[in-house]
């Protein structure tokens, strides 16, 4: 039988021997001291009148294997504890489909950070983790798109301070419709704030010394 095999960081990924490893590094995370609650932009809602969605951007200076990606959102136990109505997607800054709208079903796993959320009224910030990814992305810049198609009551949560890896434009909120999905959306509003998310794999890191991050 063969023994278990180490993941491996290959710089020309040539060739990915494993399944997605538990000790994937961080190699992007837009907030560097605290996650916060904030202004409520809805992520999600039900399409029959219409539907809501949020994307912000990342890059890579040289190839990655991701294999998880967090996101942070101020949300009830509700949402949080129900794994059906998460969608995501990932596309190229040229707009091409790197994962089309995916449901993310129970690949995605929520945990409670204990921080308070924005409304008082029983809400909190979760940290939900896609795990079992295995994507390649060539040196590129990258938009992720994140939404509940089941509850308006989702809203991104923030970074207190951004770190050195957040890029511009940075977090937009997509407005779908009965006819278009909203991460497939083109209705585009631009927000001032950094939606909190990281993205976790095998490549190098662009800040390995003094990398910002939990």
């Amino acid at each position: 039988m063969l023994k278990s095999l180490k993941c491996l960081k290959l710089s020309a990924f040539a060739l990915l021997l494993t399944a997605p490893c538990a000790n994937a590094d961080q190699l992007f995370t837009n907030w560097s001291t605290a996650v916060v609650a904030g202004p409520g932009y809805t992520a999600g809602g039900g399409c029959n009148a219409s539907c809501f969605a949020i994307s912000d951007n990342f890059s890579n200076s040289a190839s990655w294997v991701v294999t998880d990606i967090a996101v942070y959102v101020d949300s009830y136990s509700f949402a949080t504890g129900n794994p059906s109505g998460w969608r995501y997607a990932l596309f190229t800054a040229s707009g091409t489909q790197i994962i089309a709208p995916t449901d993310a079903g129970n690949s995605l796993v929520f945990t409670d950070t204990g921080t308070a959320g924005a409304f008082g009224d029983g809400d909190g910030i979760y940290k939900g983790v896609i795990s079992g990814l295995n994507i390649t992305l060539p040196p590129d810049e990258y938009w992720f798109r994140f939404t509940n198609t089941n509850s308006s009551a989702v809203y991104p949560a923030y970074a207190a301070s951004p770190s050195a890896q957040t890029l511009t434009p940075g977090f937009v909120q997509l407005t779908g419709s009965p006819t278009v999905e909203a991460l497939l959306s083109t209705d585009v509003t631009q927000r001032t704030e950094n939606w909190a998310f990281e993205v976790y794999g095998i490549g190098d890191r662009i800040f390995a010394n003094d990398f910002e991050g939990p």
